[in-house]
Parts: structure tokens; sequence; C-alpha cells
């Protein structure tokens, strides 16, 4: 009973320990003239974990792509803040997009934040004499 009452504690401790890392992100970020954003997600990790894997879904509208990156429980990730900075384009410039990030650590903890990009306001676009020629005609 005391061995089951130990493990109960034990698996208590440990998903608690999980669920304590944090995963954050701005919601929003507006893409500037050209339709180039950039943003920084950051990993807090409270208690030492083995890196698991990151997952960047950027197929919305922008040129970020999707990529994965294992990590096997290998590593081990110090209590402290991890930046990882995203910086893509919008592919077309009157849509908006979004790109979601998910980073799980070997402890069992996971978690996903998706940023929306705003499209850059029409005054803001890149004007060339081309476009300029092109209104007064």
């Amino acid at each position: 009973m005391k061995t089951a009452l130990l493990m109960i504690t034990l698996l208590t401790l440990s998903v608690g320990a999980a669920s304590a890392h944090e995963l954050t992100a701005p919601a929003t970020v507006a893409a500037d003239g050209a339709g180039h954003f950039s943003f920084t997600v950051m990993l807090h990790v409270t208690v030492t974990a083995a890196n698991g894997s990151i997952y960047i879904n950027g197929l919305d509208n922008t040129d970020v792509g999707e990529s994965i990156a294992d990590g096997f429980c290998i590593s081990d990730l110090a209590p402290g803040f991890y930046p990882w900075t995203i910086s893509g384009n919008l592919t077309d410039l009157s849509l908006g997009g979004s790109v979601s990030y998910e980073h799980s650590l070997c402890d069992g903890w996971i978690d996903t934040v998706t940023v929306n990009i705003i499209p850059p306001a029409v005054g803001l676009e890149l004007t060339s004499w081309s476009t300029i020629k092109a209104r007064y005609r």
C-alpha cells in the first residue's frame, strides 16, 4: 500500500512539473509594406527537462513552410528562457496569414501557439514608379 501511495504521489508531482512550463508568443503581428513579418516565441522551462520536438506550420499564406525538429529526448534544457525567432513573408499581401509553433518536452509537456499575421494596410504598400504611373493614367 505504501508503494502504491508513493507511486501516485510521484506521478502527481511529475504531472504537476510537466504543466509548469510555458510557451508564449504575440497573438498578432503586423506585416510591413513588403509583407515581411518577424516575431519571437519564448519557451520558459521551469524544471530541467529533455528536449522533445518542435513543429512549425507556416503554410497559411506565408513562405515559412513546414518544419519539424526532433530532439530525441537526448539533451536536457535547464530552467530558463529559450527564444525562437520566426521570420517570413506573406505570399499574398491582400490576405492575412498565420504561423503555428508547437514545442514538446520529454516530461510529457506540450503546447502550441498560433500567431495571426495582419496584412499591410493599403497605404503602407511599397510604391514604385510603375504603380504611380498606373494610378494617374
